[in-house]
């Protein structure tokens, strides 16, 4: 094409464009559709000829053989080259066998076919309303119509209507005329108009975060309104603690450590046409279909504009410009501010020595610490890319606390210093990094929780930079030999960073472990998961053996498995390498697989031992690694697996042991006490028995010796009755003695 002349060329770039646009679509469009082909009879156009009698139904007479064989079933009309007036005489003929309307379609209302829209979509809601005064409008309207009038069936069918409104209303009065509403992209060929819809509020956060963001999430958004609501279920975490339970019945706050989740209800058969719709589209509008011969300009702009970006930056370099940023302006403000060289030469450095080390503390703690006999070296479990993000935004916060707050505010302003007011210039101090913090995080998109705990974690920062104060007031003289007030005045700023930092090293450090912790829980229930499913399968393959039984051998079970199922054999060896790889290399492992453990009954705890010891069969395992089962690249995972495969299955068996060693005490314990608590109750009635015994003889002797004494006509004496109680009682006449 550059060596022809212009004419040619033009010619040549014509020819190529065409081949370039010769698509699925265009050959249908050309060739196939049934306008193309007249002479071919079309069976969606209904005509009296020789086709089946099935393809001669009309409408009423398909649905009433559709209800026969299905009564439940659900029929949607497509209105998109209907008029209001077709859709009414549809749904009088048909009694009410139409369940739904599809009220909108996006690629025909991108095409512009939906023109009646707003006209059916009223008439639709008039008759889910029962408003007999707006259908009466509606028809009155059609009857006004020129092409109504011409029309003498049509016309005298809608006056039929008009007459008979309480019928077609009965025709949905128990259940309304359902909505129907989709993209039309699964059957179209070239250009998708976005597969699927939502509405923005229900979409989680991130999402919604990336609507309209250029190069992201542009979705076409619809003139289609869709009611919603929505109900939060607060449900009982399965383990919770007692303070938990304890402040939820004593102090009323009902909802605390509740898991909540948030239910969205859409009333699809209220759904009405609005010019501000919330409906959006998920996938967004894709380009036609080309064959590649053209090239495409907007994708090459894109390209070289998206190379141009920070995220396709190299990172360690990125990092390094983060931290350049930050540490620039908080290196300037301590030389402009501060008179001690100390500070003035090293502020800045002592400021991103605080940020710095306590991020490295967290991250170390919040994964799990130092674990013994754990493969994951305390390097991996630090995000160098959040610490240069912290780094970058507490540098630019030295411009506000040291520059500003205490220099300008309360040195200049007020007059105020830490020695004379420390309570005061903290607190001051700590509002201000507060508020810094949050309107950052607000920026940088952090969750609520996180704005909120940040503010808050402000003010408990206020009590510890005060005890820091007084530490160093003690210790800095002693060092120096230079007053407390002549370092800690200039240092007020660095005292309040010190503490707040304190305080959300500590915050922070047990939230970013409990998610830790959270993460992994999750894991090893999917993998505990797979692996329950996976001796089903085995139980279910072999129905005539004990699986359980037989894994008490590893070597004979993995033979079984090689000759008679290997896809079973690969299955579990990877179940059990992947949970002896989140063992040794994922933070919090070993304390989520712990906690998991104590919560499985014993026979689960022997099945996923046992399941784990089909690792120690190393020389099956390797030959599997050869054979391709993770691929070419399996060096360092075999290496991996010979190296700890004995130390990972002896602290497997040493925790089951203890387990069950614990719940069988706890068992004894309970069936002693049990016992113990019987024989009591047993020795505790024996003694009453035998109590009310004597009791009785005691009465018997003293009733005798009366009746004796009375027929010899003796006086008788007034012995003493001892009650069951142990009490002494006199008896002082005849009657209450033969009482």
């Amino acid at each position: 094409m550059e060596t022809a002349d212009e004419e040619k060329s033009k010619q040549l770039r014509e020819e190529l464009d065409k081949l370039d646009a010769l698509s699925p679509q265009t050959i249908y469009l050309r060739w196939v559709h049934p306008k193309q082909n007249p002479n071919i009879p079309n069976l969606i156009v209904p005509q009296d000829d020789n086709r089946p009698d099935f393809l001669k139904y009309t409408i009423e007479e398909f649905l009433c053989a559709l209800k026969k064989l299905r009564p439940n079933s659900r029929v949607t009309l497509l209105t998109s080259f209907l008029e209001a007036k077709d859709v009414l005489e549809l749904l009088w003929d048909n009694k009410g066998l139409i369940t739904h309307l599809e009220v909108f379609n996006l690629k025909d209302w991108l095409n512009g076919r939906l023109t009646h829209l707003e006209e059916i979509n009223d008439l639709q809601v008039a008759i889910n309303q029962k408003n007999v005064l707006k259908i009466k409008h509606i028809i009155l309207k059609l009857l006004q119509r020129d092409d109504v009038k011409n029309d003498a069936q049509l016309f005298a069918k809608l006056n039929e209507i008009l007459q008979n409104i309480h019928k077609l209303i009965n025709f949905y009065s128990k259940e309304a005329l359902g909505s129907r509403f989709g993209t039309d992209s699964t059957n179209s060929l070239g250009t998708r108009f976005g597969m699927g819809l939502a509405v923005p509020e229900t979409l989680p956060r991130s999402a919604q975060k990336l609507i309209g963001k250029k190069g992201k999430l542009n979705p076409i958004k619809l003139p289609l309104n869709v009611p919603l609501s929505f109900s939060d279920i607060y449900e009982e975490p399965l383990h919770q603690s007692k303070l938990q339970k304890w402040i939820r019945h004593s102090m009323g706050w009902l909802c605390f450590g509740l898991k909540r989740r948030r239910d969205w209800k859409a009333s699809y058969a209220n759904a009405y046409i609005s010019g501000e719709g919330n409906i959006i589209t998920l996938g967004g509008r894709t380009e036609p279909l080309k064959n590649g011969f053209v090239p495409n300009e907007s994708k090459e702009t894109k390209t070289e504009t998206r190379g141009a970006s920070f995220s396709y930056m190299n990172t360690t370099l990125l990092n390094v410009i983060k931290v350049t940023l930050g540490f620039l302006p908080a290196f300037l403000t301590f030389m402009l501010t501060q008179n001690w060289w100390v500070l003035a030469w090293f502020g800045a450095l002592i400021w991103f020595s605080i940020t710095g080390i306590r991020n490295i503390i967290q991250a170390i703690i919040s994964g799990g610490g130092f674990q013994k006999g754990a493969r994951i070296d305390w390097r991996q479990l630090i995000n160098w890319s959040r610490i240069s993000d912290s780094l970058m935004y507490t540098g630019l916060s030295v411009v506000l606390l040291e520059g500003f707050t205490r220099n300008v505010v309360l040195g200049h302003i007020l007059g105020i210093t830490v020695d004379k007011a420390p309570l005061l210039v903290f607190s001051i101090i700590a509002l201000a990094n507060g508020l810094y913090i949050s309107s950052h995080n607000i920026f940088r998109g952090f969750p609520k929780t996180a704005v909120v705990g940040n503010l808050f974690r402000s003010i408990l920062a206020i009590p510890v930079a005060m005890v820091y104060n007084v530490i160093l007031a003690m210790i800095l003289p002693v060092i120096t030999g230079m007053p407390a007030a002549a370092i800690l005045v200039p240092a007020a700023a660095i005292v309040s960073k010190f503490a707040s930092d304190t305080v959300a090293g500590v915050i922070e450090s047990f939230a970013d472990r409990r998610n830790n912790y959270r993460l992994r829980t999750s894991d090893f229930s999917m993998a505990v998961s797979s692996l329950f499913s996976c001796f089903t399968h085995l139980e279910l393959s072999f129905p005539e053996k004990d699986i359980l039984q037989l894994m008490k051998k590893p070597s004979e079970f993995v033979q079984m498995l090689s000759a008679k199922a290997p896809s079973l054999e690969i299955e579990c060896f990877i179940i059990s390498l992947d949970l002896m790889y989140m063992w040794y290399y994922q933070p919090c492992a070993r304390q989520a697989f712990l906690t998991q453990l104590k919560r499985m009954t014993p026979e689960e705890r022997l099945i996923y031992v046992r399941f784990q010891r089909l690792l120690s069969e190393y020389k099956e395992v390797s030959r599997l690694f050869l054979s391709g089962m993770l691929g070419n690249n399996f060096s360092h995972a075999l290496a991996f697996y010979l190296d700890n495969y004995k130390d990972y299955l002896r602290s497997i068996d040493e925790i089951r042991l203890t387990l069950d060693s614990k719940e069988i005490s706890t068992s004894e314990s309970s069936t002693q006490q049990l016992l113990s608590e019987k024989s009591k109750a047993f020795v505790a009635e024996v003694k009453a028995t035998f109590k009310r015994a004597l009791f009785f003889i005691k009465d018997c002797r003293i009733k005798a010796s009366y009746l004796i004494q009375k027929v010899s006509n003796k006086e008788p004496y007034r012995p003493s009755l001892e009650t069951e109680n142990g009490e002494i009682a006199e008896i002082k006449d005849k009657d209450s003695a033969s009482r």
